[in-house]
């Protein structure tokens, strides 16, 4: 059986698109409380991941690792994740540690504000940032608040590899 260019691609995409098809249901600082999440989760059969992006704050937003642990659920079983969070008074519990906007309340936090789609933009953020003119802060992908942490609860050494 042989496979022209455009058919693998089309093999790729079908096996790959899942990768934008996930949603936040929480955000966390540290590896430990989103796994603790994720496993809840995934005993209760649900679908479930982390995705860590606490390498790519460091080494290339150049800013502290905060906000950085995603637990993600595919976009078709949000509803009945939602659902089961807000009953489960152990997920409340675990929850407790999660970082949401102030403003609504959504997971879909961003640190820092830089965007994850075109280098132009981050490496102008850069140089601001590296002049003082512009300080790194959450982002909200729902509702477009901006704000800053509070100096407490940025991680001076966060570890990078699971614990």
């Amino acid at each position: 059986m042989e496979f022209n260019i455009i058919q693998l691609r089309k093999i790729y995409m079908k096996n790959h698109s899942s990768v934008h098809s996930w949603l936040n249901v929480a955000v966390f600082d540290g590896f430990a409380a989103g796994e603790a999440l994720r496993a809840l989760l995934a005993k209760e059969g649900f679908v479930v991941r982390i995705h860590d992006e606490r390498k790519l704050q460091r080494y290339w937003f150049l800013v502290p690792p905060q906000a950085g642990i995603y637990v993600q659920t595919p976009k078709d079983s949000l509803g009945a994740v939602q659902k089961f969070l807000d009953e489960s008074a152990e997920a409340r519990m675990l929850l407790r540690d999660s970082i949401r906007c102030p403003s609504c309340h959504s997971p879909n936090v961003q640190y820092p504000q830089m965007t994850r789609k075109f280098i132009l933009p981050t490496i102008f953020a850069h140089v601001l940032i590296l002049l003082r003119i512009m300080e790194p802060d959450c982002y909200c992908e729902d509702c477009h608040y901006e704000w800053v942490r509070s100096p407490r609860t940025h991680p001076t050494s966060a570890p990078l590899k699971p614990t």
